[in-house]
C-alpha cells in the first residue's frame, strides 16, 4: 500500500472518530475544528514515521529495507 493510500485512510479513520466523538450537528465551525485537529494529528505522525519511526524493528518488515552494514569486497 502507498504511503499516500494509507495517509488518506488514516485521515479518514481518524476524522470518522472525532466526529463521533464530538458530535458537531450542524454546526461548520466544528467541522472546521475537527478537520484542523486531524491535518495535524496526520502531519504529526507522518513527520514522526518518516524522520524516526522507520528505523524501528516492526516498521522494517513492511519496508523491506537492506543491510548493507559490514566488510564489502569488490572490484
Amino acid at each position: 500500500m502507498g504511503r499516500n493510500k494509507i495517509t488518506a485512510l488514516l485521515t479518514i479513520f481518524l476524522t470518522f472518530i472525532l466526529f463521533m466523538i464530538l458530535q458537531p450537528g450542524d454546526d461548520p465551525l466544528a467541522l472546521i475544528r475537527i478537520a484542523s485537529i486531524v491535518a495535524a494529528v496526520v502531519i504529526i505522525i507522518i513527520v514522526v514515521y518518516t524522520h524516526f519511526l522507520w528505523r524501528v524493528e516492526p516498521f522494517t518488515r513492511f519496508h523491506h529495507v537492506v543491510d548493507i552494514n559490514g566488510k564489502w569486497e569488490g572490484i
